[in-house]
């Protein structure tokens, strides 16, 4: 005698239906994940793998040292380097690079993959945060700042590297000049205003005179070497430590850490979006 007890048509039913629901709700769930994570996955795959153009990054390291030495021995490292730092990711950097050795045309060539290059119609924001991605300034065992610069070919990376590094340092020699003129010229001044008393109190042989046009000139001209010693102290040069280097091998893109990036993103996202779903479906039901 058969003591299974069988289901009741209501229950085989039930049963059917709860399958049904899993499978169609499985069903739902794969096309989700095959929308939100596999097709973005896939993208990624074919930009990285087909589309994205090679960048080549081109790097040289540099300091700044303060004082007529440009030993670094000598010379004492200048702790303001933010200043030059500044200076590289200015403005007026990028329109040097883009005067002297077309910036702009370089990034926006039609030959360089749509997603990496610079935009046809950029702006002038556009453009300067552009540069600021493709040219960046860090400091490098905290004596040091390293300058790297991205481009799509190592002649031009090496090209605008050199040009930036070039400009800086006319830039502080600049600086340098100025703050010599505003030191040292009023003292050269007093100098010569002493000499010419002293060559007219001598012309007319007051003895008086003679001897206070000497002390006069005598401090005038320990004012003219205390002004040239601070000139020279406060002078800043800057040092290349490591020549600009003509990359062999693109930097960018990391073809396999780009899709994989794109893949791990979209799972997380993926299964948040899934979570919140289920979570929105079960406070439905009260």
């Amino acid at each position: 005698m058969n003591d299974k007890v069988q289901d009741s048509p209501q229950q085989q039913a039930a049963v059917r239906g709860t399958r049904d629901i899993r499978r169609a709700r499985a069903r739902r769930i794969a096309l989700y994940f095959a929308v939100v994570v596999g097709l973005p996955t896939l993208l990624a795959a074919i930009y990285y793998g087909f589309l994205a153009s090679p960048r080549y990054t081109s790097v040289a390291v540099f300091t700044v040292l303060r004082g007529e030495s440009l030993d670094v021995k000598k010379g004492a490292l200048d702790p303001n380097l933010e200043t030059v730092r500044a200076h590289m990711l200015s403005r007026a950097m990028l329109d040097t690079l883009n005067r002297d050795h077309g910036f702009v045309a370089h990034y926006q060539g039609s030959d360089h993959d749509f997603l990496s290059r610079l935009p046809s119609d950029a702006g002038t924001e556009a453009i300067f945060a552009y540069y600021r991605e493709r040219v960046t300034v860090s400091l490098d065992a905290g004596e040091a700042y390293e300058l790297r610069v991205e481009a799509y070919s190592p002649e031009v990376a090496k090209t605008f590297a050199t040009a930036i590094l070039e400009q800086s340092a006319a830039f502080l020699e600049a600086e340098a000049k100025e703050r010599r003129q505003r030191r040292v010229e009023p003292q050269e001044q007093a100098v010569a205003e002493a000499r010419d008393a002293l060559a007219k109190a001598s012309a007319v042989e007051a003895v008086v005179d003679v001897e206070v046009a000497r002390q006069r000139l005598a401090s005038a001209l320990r004012g003219l070497e205390e002004a040239e010693v601070e000139a020279a102290r406060e002078a800043r040069h800057l040092r290349v430590v490591a020549e600009p280097a003509q990359p062999s091998e693109p930097s960018e893109p990391r073809r396999i850490w780009g899709i994989a990036t794109v893949l791990v993103t979209a799972l997380a996202l993926g299964g948040v979006g899934l979570l919140l779903a289920d979570v929105v479906r079960e406070h439905a039901k009260f």
